[in-house]
Order: structure tokens, then sequence, then C-alpha cells
């Protein structure tokens, strides 16, 4: 029997919040577990952490690989277009490859998406790690993987743009008027990569099964990039749901400047690699 229209809505919606669930609840789940068993400390050889973060930067973007392919794989049928990330629905929407009726519904799905995934890692956190008995009123969004400048980026008790502004707890920092500009950029140069893959996978192979595997390559490599500068959002959901449900603390507005890097630097690379692949296609 044939689908109706309406019931292919509901499908295509379906497709996007469980792709969307699956990739934000494994991402924060990666970074609790790396976080809480201190696997950069374990993977930093002879206390270099340089070492420790190309290492685990490279098992992080591995894991995408199998995750994004049967996701993609499993939810292709539903015909949604597997973006499960509101930069891509934007660029696709920006180059005019989809309306804008449909690109708000699955935003709107996206969002619930990452909601309810970070809704689920809160409770599971909390229920799962005794060393955090007091998680239910005071989580961490670092502990849940936010994304934003790290340590390494900022000096302490320097001016705005040359430093950064440090509480009496020097763990807890305001990034800088220029390392917040610089994470920013990363990540739109990084998503402006993953978006330009998007748009030119055609070009580079007319067999469709192998977009997926493509696409889950391109990611592993783009995520393995940007964790040891930004923490690589590559997603505004998935830099916002580690801060809807980890930042509740002492220091919670803090994780919000950091969250708007991972939030609007790829919607910034999303629009830039849309307007150049209109560009190029009109010559």
């Amino acid at each position: 029997m044939a689908l109706t229209k309406k019931r292919k809505v509901h499908y295509h919606l379906l497709a996007e919040f469980i792709g969307t669930f699956f990739l934000v609840f494994w991402t924060i789940l990666l970074s609790w577990i790396f976080n809480k068993y201190g696997m950069l400390n374990d993977l930093s050889i002879h206390h270099n952490t340089t070492v420790g973060w190309i290492l685990l930067s490279f098992i992080f973007g591995i894991t995408y690989l199998p995750v994004l392919f049967l996701l993609l794989w499993a939810l292709h049928r539903f015909d949604s277009g597997c973006h499960f990330n509101p930069a891509i629905t934007i660029g696709l929407w920006f180059k005019q490859d989809i309306n804008r009726s449909y690109a708000f519904r699955h935003i709107i799905v996206q969002l619930c998406g990452c909601i309810v995934a970070g809704l689920f890692l809160y409770i599971l956190i909390g229920a799962a790690d005794t060393t955090k008995t007091d998680w239910w009123s005071n989580p961490d969004a670092g502990y849940m993987g936010a994304t934003g400048t790290k340590d390494w980026w900022v000096g302490t008790n320097q001016s705005l743009w040359s430093g950064t502004f440090v509480y009496q707890d020097e763990t807890h920092y305001i990034p800088s008027g220029l390392s917040w500009l610089i994470a920013l950029l990363i990540e739109a140069v990084i998503f402006f990569a993953f978006m330009s893959l998007i748009l030119n996978l055609n070009k580079i192979s007319k067999v469709k099964q192998l977009h997926w595997l493509y696409l889950s390559l391109g990611l592993a490599l783009l995520v393995a990039i940007g964790i040891p500068f930004t923490g690589a959002a590559l997603s505004p959901v998935r830099s916002l749901a580690s801060v809807l449900f980890g930042s509740w603390g002492q220091y919670g507005s803090y994780w919000w400047l950091e969250a708007s890097i991972g939030f609007f630097g790829p919607i910034i690379g999303a629009i830039l690699a849309s307007y150049l692949n209109q560009k190029t296609n009109k010559k």
C-alpha cells in the first residue's frame, strides 16, 4: 500500500528525531566515559597531553564511523534526507534545495531529539556515577562534553582580547574575545568542509551506497581534527544538549558563552559552503 503524503512526512520527522537522538546521545556518552575514567591522562605518553589529545581525538572520531554509517543505512529508507543536524538543514534551505516549511519542521524535531538525549543522559549519569553525589543539583557541562575553547588556548589574568577573565577557581574561566572568535572560526571552517562534502557527494561518486561511507569517514576525520581545539561540536544540537542539562551549577552562565561557539559556528560554515556551491554551479 502506498504511503499517504501526510504519513511520509511523519516518517521523515521520525527519522530525523531518531538520528539526532542517537548522534547526540553517543557523542555525550563517549565524552562522559572519557572524562570519568581520565582517558586523556591515560593516553598521554610521558605526561605529554598533546599526544593524549591526538590519540583521544582519533578514538573519538573513529567511533563516529560505525554509528553514523548504521544510522544512515537504517534511516535512509524513510527519505528524510538524514540531516540529523540543524546546520545541514539550514545550509540546504539556504541553497534552496528544501523549502522553508520543510526545514522548519526538521529543525524543531532535531531540537526535540537533542533535548530528549540530553535529559536521558542527565538521568543516566546521575544514576550511574556515584562519585558525583551533587550531580542532580549541580551538574557539570564539561563532564557532559560541552564544546568551546580549551584550557591550553587561553592565558590567565590578562586583558580581554589577549587572555581571559578567571574566577577564583581557575578551572572555570570565560574565554577572551580573541579565543572565542578563533574557536568560532575553527568550528565554521570544519563544518564548511563537511557541508562541502555533502553538497558534492554526487560528483565524488554516483553510487549512493558509497555516500554513507564517505559521510561517515568525513565526519569521523573532522571530529578528530576539531576535538583538541573546540571539542568538535559540528552541530548546534550537540552543543545545546550538553548545556541544557549540564549548566545548572555555580558557573552555569559561562557554558552558555562557550556553547555559542558550537551553536553558531556550524551554521556559519553551512551557509558559506552552500553559497560557494551555488556560485560554483552557476559558472
